[in-house]
């Protein structure tokens, strides 16, 4: 008996020190595994498989957004949604301008789960983080299956949040104008593009004599005139891409015609017939990122002949600024977010 009662003290030393302690983790001791990996487990919960799972469907959403799983042990009683929103912003997921970036985290001795969101989605977002948050996430760990709940739910999220194309941004259209010099003047300032313009409209209404006969011409009219153009020079009149002047010599009938190009046009050279009626539009397939290039269709539409052509071209990556690489990923310019998503709890 008094052997037992000697062991007791023993037996709960040791069993006490086989007890795992939670290990709370600041936000900035959380590490950011990028690019190489878009998840980080604190608690060697997930199988080097489930990581690369994760990784691979943060890849295939980079089009549309990042992705970034992270699994800690415990806040330490910082409430959990204040902690992954501190995480987000340090982290800075995704770039400042789309702004779609998606942190799933678990901090498994607290039972916590939350889902955050940048500030780039609608807010409409959250009827779906909620539902996958409840329906995937929460439903795993509380079957006690916790290496689902994060691969599953960072599938879910990606293909439901990531990948869903941004309200009023399914077609981001940009209209391409050439051979203006407008750009250079305009660098100038207001007093550079002024001069220009100034100089421009002397130029073209000073008094010109022929070079034939030396007598003094005449400037035709915008409907007389036509008689003197080609059906291409028409069009670009008719599109207002460029506007053309025919001075005429009542002595000997000699023409010049002079060529003026519209300041502001969203009209190019067509390669085919060589007249200033191509339109063109690009159209944004998959956005860049910093991780990876995007993806845009070209298409081009002559509105005087038959030319028509379409092709993609690439996006270059997103690049940060290497003058501010120091400090956290949201004050390198990445994305941030206040706090919107989901919270969970099993």
């Amino acid at each position: 008996m008094f052997a037992g009662m000697r062991l007791a003290p023993c037996s709960l030393l040791l069993w006490l020190a086989l007890v795992p302690v939670a290990q709370a983790t600041s936000v900035n001791a959380v590490p950011d595994a990028r690019p190489q990996s878009a998840v980080v487990d604190l608690t060697e919960t997930l199988s080097e498989q489930d990581k690369r799972t994760i990784q691979a469907d943060a890849e295939r959403g980079r089009s549309g957004g990042e992705l970034y799983v992270a699994v800690i042990d415990t806040t330490d009683g910082e409430q959990p949604r204040a902690y992954a929103t501190r995480l987000f912003n340090r982290l800075g997921l995704d770039d400042k301008t789309r702004n779609r970036g998606v942190l799933l985290m678990a901090a498994l001795s607290d039972r916590k789960a939350e889902i955050i969101v940048g500030d780039g989605y609608a807010d409409s977002v959250t009827a779906v983080t909620d539902r996958i948050m409840s329906n995937v996430v929460v439903a795993n760990f509380r079957r006690g299956n916790p290496r689902g709940a994060m691969v599953e739910g960072a599938r879910a999220l990606v293909d439901q949040v990531v990948l869903a194309p941004p309200p009023g941004l399914l077609q981001q259209v940009e209209n391409v104008a050439d051979d203006n010099p407008l750009p250079f003047w305009g660098g100038l300032g207001g007093t550079g593009l002024l001069a220009f313009v100034g100089a421009r409209r002397f130029l073209r209404n000073r008094p010109r004599k022929c070079g034939n006969c030396h007598e003094q011409m005449v400037r035709l009219g915008e409907h007389a005139d036509d008689k003197f153009l080609t059906s291409g020079e028409r069009k670009e009149e008719s599109l207002g891409s460029v506007d053309y002047d025919i001075w005429m010599c009542h002595g000997c009938k000699n023409t010049l015609k002079l060529r003026y190009g519209a300041l502001f046009t969203s009209y190019s050279k067509c390669r085919q017939c060589r007249a200033k009626t191509l339109h063109t539009s690009t159209t944004t397939i998959t956005h860049a990122t910093e991780y990876s290039t995007g993806l845009a269709r070209v298409e081009e539409d002559c509105r005087h002949c038959s030319h028509r052509n379409s092709y993609t071209r690439t996006i270059p990556r997103v690049t940060r600024s290497s003058s501010s690489s120091s400090g956290s990923s949201s004050s390198r310019g990445g994305g941030s977010s206040s706090g919107r998503g989901s919270s969970g709890s099993w």
